[in-house]
């Protein structure tokens, strides 16, 4: 008997540290991770050797080796102003994790109400159907993403 309120007071106190512990931190995204990192190499490390080319950047950005070389691509490309060229690389890269750096540099770095902001849920329905469905569900997760990150992006590509 007495086993067995031990049991269960320790199962009680067990309980009641949970409730009163403090609430975990939420995990930082993959993707704002990936391309906070790609920023902070390509500030110490340019993709390419002449500023004004863009060769290297394009090669990186559709990249099939992996998905940390597409972002860097991304974010070499998006630091020079090509904004034509990445939303290209959105339309050619089959990597969802690259796509959707992409899609959060735009939610979080452009207007969505600027006349010439992509209109990204009307291109991805151009796809076929499991792609499409693939894509919307990317561009939504990068506009709540973006929500909870612009600060920290604007920040890291504010000129210096």
């Amino acid at each position: 008997m007495k086993l067995l309120f031990i049991v269960i007071f320790c199962g009680v106190l067990i309980g009641i540290k949970g409730v009163f512990a403090a609430p975990e931190k939420e995990a930082p995204s993959t993707i704002l991770t990936a391309v906070l990192q790609a920023k902070t190499r390509i500030d110490t490390q340019p993709v390419d050797e002449v500023p004004d080319e863009t060769f290297n950047s394009w090669d990186y950005a559709l990249s099939k080796s992996d998905s940390k070389t597409g972002v860097l691509g991304v974010v070499s490309l998006w630091g020079k102003g090509q904004r034509s060229l990445v939303q290209l690389v959105w339309w050619r890269q089959k990597d969802p994790e690259v796509r959707k750096s992409i899609l959060l540099l735009y939610y979080s770095l452009t207007k969505v109400e600027a006349d010439n902001f992509p209109d990204f849920p009307a291109y991805a329905a151009r796809f076929e159907k499991a792609e499409a469905e693939a894509r919307k569900g990317e561009i939504e997760e990068a506009k709540k993403l973006a929500d909870a990150s612009r600060d920290e992006l604007k920040k890291a590509f504010a000129a210096k």
